[in-house]
């Protein structure tokens, strides 16, 4: 991931560059069947400041699917779920 410098490029910052990677990075491995790493990667997602609000609900909620695919404790998978409905409550986000 590169530097987190507030440099532009292509219109975007890198902040805004190194989440959208690090979110392909966690799409690409969970679409090959490789749930932890996806897990991982969407984990490190959710740490960066909020870039995109609908995008991070969309995340959320693939996050919240796979730790109930794994067998995650139950309550953290709620409280992922809950997280997602408090980014946007409606049925679009469902």
């Amino acid at each position: 991931v590169v530097n987190a410098a507030s440099s532009k490029q292509g219109g975007k910052s890198t902040p805004q560059r190194n989440y959208d990677a690090t979110v392909l990075l966690g799409e690409c491995a969970y679409r090959s069947g490789d749930n932890e790493v996806a897990k991982a990667y969407f984990e490190g997602a959710l740490a960066f400041p909020r870039v995109d609000a609908l995008h991070d609900k969309t995340l959320v909620l693939r996050l919240a699917s796979l730790c109930e695919a794994m067998g995650a404790d139950l309550a953290q998978t709620r409280k992922l779920y809950i997280r997602a409905l408090g980014v946007e409550a409606t049925a679009s986000g469902w």
